[in-house]
């Protein structure tokens, strides 16, 4: 009866385990890009918009980040840091590029130059609330 109690406790707290985890993954913030790609040239400006929808059932703050935000003079800026969003509210923030008159991203005989980029969006009151996305930069190169 003993090993009978012990296997049974063993698989609810397996399966209450697993649902907790279910149960996270539906937390996490939606976020959509409007691109996952930027073209861009030197001494030129793009922006893209990034969405992030609060999927919990609570109000909650999100910070916004990139990830390198800059990179040998490119850099990238969120117009804000942070969103405060109620229960299944949505905003949409721009993600702003920005290369210098002159970068030198990659060797000169090279056309174009990708930069891979990271956006998190974290929540403040519970850091394992995160989505991140992929953004791919392409730098037409100065020199050519």
């Amino acid at each position: 009866m003993k090993k009978y109690l012990t296997v049974v406790s063993f698989l609810l707290i397996s399966v209450l385990s697993s649902l907790a985890v279910i149960a996270q993954a539906d937390v996490d913030p939606e976020v959509i890009l409007s691109s996952t790609e930027i073209r861009m040239f030197n001494d030129d400006e793009q922006s893209l918009d990034v969405t992030i929808k609060n999927t919990e059932t609570k109000s909650d703050t999100f910070t916004i980040s990139v990830f390198p935000p800059e990179f040998k003079g490119l850099t990238v800026t969120p117009e804000v840091n942070h969103v405060n969003l109620g229960p299944g509210e949505t905003r949409t923030v721009k993600l702003t590029f920005r290369s210098p008159v002159e970068v030198k991203i990659c060797e000169p005989q090279v056309e174009t130059c990708p930069v891979a980029y990271t956006i998190t969006i974290l929540s403040t009151s519970d850091d394992s609330i995160t989505t991140t996305k992929d953004i791919q930069a392409q730098i037409k190169n100065f020199l050519n």
